[in-house]
């Protein structure tokens, strides 16, 4: 009767003695991310924040690197590249040059790091841009710049015709 109290007591003071690693760590002891994403834009252009902490202390995981790949409409793929602006927050700026959903797959390792995959979608809607270069939707400088010219070039032109046409009346 002793032996079948003691068993029972055994394994149920095993769910609360304090293991090794902690419990956002994986068997091996490695750091389990936790992320928040942010995607700002419109457009052709867009960005995307990433916090990676760690799940257990919510910590930065000094460590840890990034990928990340947008996948286009049509399928072809496209690495893009990512800065670390602080010690958890990466940066990603998105050149998406054909309208549709791309799918933002990131991955997420390091040593000391339990490999993370997640992606998000994102609708990119309009015309896409000429030469399949992506673009913010804001105009371009050569549109700023060539507007006025062209209207100053205009404007001497009209200025030219209209003295000729004084000095041959004879005004």
């Amino acid at each position: 009767m002793r032996r079948l109290l003691v068993a029972p007591a055994c394994v149920a003071a095993g769910f609360f003695v304090p293991g090794g690693p902690a419990t956002a760590h994986d068997r091996l002891g490695r750091a389990q991310p936790s992320t928040q994403t942010t995607v700002k834009g419109s457009g052709f252009t867009r960005v995307m924040a990433i916090r990676v902490t760690d799940l257990d202390s919510g910590d930065a995981i000094p460590n840890a690197t990034l990928d990340v790949t947008a996948t286009s409409p049509s399928g072809r793929r496209v690495t893009e590249a990512v800065s670390r602006l602080q010690p958890d927050l990466f940066r990603c700026k998105l050149e998406l040059d054909q309208p549709g959903r791309w799918r933002i797959a990131v991955h997420i390792g390091g040593s000391s790091v339990v490999p993370t995959a997640f992606s998000v979608d994102v609708e990119v809607s309009g015309a896409a841009p000429p030469n399949g270069r992506a673009s913010s939707g804001a105009r371009s400088l050569a549109f700023l710049v060539g507007v006025p010219v062209a209207a100053a070039v205009g404007l001497a032109l009209v200025v030219v015709a209209v003295r000729r046409i004084r000095a041959r009346r004879g005004d």
